[in-house]
């Protein structure tokens, strides 16, 4: 067998290193493509993993809005109600002020209805039902009867004052009366003409301090003379435009004189 020359030996050699550098660069391409797909899977990863999340938070937003949107839903459908039963309740008040006026034209003659229901229209609509029953149940009572159902209604002494003015029927020649007031007791008087009526009832009122914004004088009479009572109801006239003088923005009023044998 023949010896490799020296000249093949260098080749061979060479050769092996050009094999073993080309698998150095194979190996570093490898690594390299490899290096890059990694990263180019977690960046894809990266990116579905986002997606997923904003998936997830576009979901929940979502189910945030439709839950936002079914409770003012019910907000909206229980307002809705609220004012469909607030609308009837104040047409009832309105139809039950009416009724009112009504009753009020009949029973306390005298008094102007629109005082009252001007006055009872800011009042809860379970006094002004109250109220009304009360007036109802007044009507065809004698005089005595209605000033002592008026005079026990809590319901509408919250929003008036009430007076009771009864002329004795041994007033002759002069008036002879019992004032009731509230928060005063009873005062009896007698007076010799509507001016000394006036200015002696007027010490009275200014006993009872501030009233409240609607004042209703119901009178009454005993089998007194003609003169003493039309004294006592132009003396009550009087009082009526003095004290609305000192109370402009309050309303006097006053029923025209029933009978009853006795004060109430």
């Amino acid at each position: 067998m023949k010896a490799r020359s020296p000249k093949r030996r260098r080749l061979i050699i060479q050769l092996a290193a050009l094999v073993d550098l080309l698998f150095v660069v194979m190996f570093l391409q490898y690594t390299e493509q490899t290096r890059t797909a990694a990263a180019q899977s977690a960046r894809l990863q990266h990116a579905a993993d986002q997606a997923d999340e904003l998936k997830r938070e576009v979901l929940a937003d979502q189910d945030s809005l439709r839950k936002q949107r079914d409770e003012l839903q019910s907000e909206v459908d229980v307002l809705r109600k609220r004012l469909a039963k607030e609308t009837t309740k104040n047409i009832d008040i309105e139809k039950q002020l009416r009724q009112i006026g009504e009753v009020t034209t009949e029973l306390l003659n005298g008094v102007d209805p629109k005082a009252v229901t001007a006055t009872l229209s800011g009042a809860p609509a379970e006094e002004v039902a109250v109220i009304l029953d009360m007036l109802k149940n007044a009507k065809g009572k004698n005089a005595a009867q209605v000033v002592q159902m008026l005079r026990k209604s809590s319901e509408l002494k919250n929003w008036c004052d009430i007076w009771e003015v009864h002329l004795h029927d041994d007033s002759r020649t002069d008036v002879h009366v019992r004032v009731r007031a509230p928060n005063l007791r009873d005062q009896e008087f007698r007076a010799n003409d509507k001016n000394d009526f006036t200015n002696r009832f007027m010490k009275i009122v200014n006993e009872a301090g501030e009233p409240k914004s609607l004042v209703i004088v119901l009178l009454t009479r005993g089998d007194a003379y003609l003169r003493p009572i039309a004294q006592v109801e132009e003396g009550l006239d009087q009082v009526i435009t003095v004290w609305g003088s000192r109370q402009p923005g309050k309303k006097i009023q006053r029923t025209a004189a029933r009978y009853s044998a006795e004060a109430p």
